[in-house]
């Protein structure tokens, strides 16, 4: 009985540093994408600026 008993500790030991790596690695994970997401937002503003600012981005050039 006692062997069955230490057997479940241990498990629940290594059960219990696993949760505690991946918990880790959610949250760099989510830092993570919470970075590129303002990049993101940060690139569309930039494209969205220079989209207003060429005016005639859409006409073809006169070399056509």
């Amino acid at each position: 009985m006692q062997a069955r008993i230490d057997e479940l500790e241990i498990r629940i030991a290594y059960q219990e540093d696993a949760i505690q790596t991946l918990s880790r690695e959610v949250h760099r994970a989510h830092e993570a994408l919470a970075g590129l997401r303002a990049q993101v937002e940060q690139l569309v503003g930039s494209v969205d600026g220079l989209m207003r600012q060429g005016g005639g981005a859409h006409e073809k050039p006169p070399h056509y």
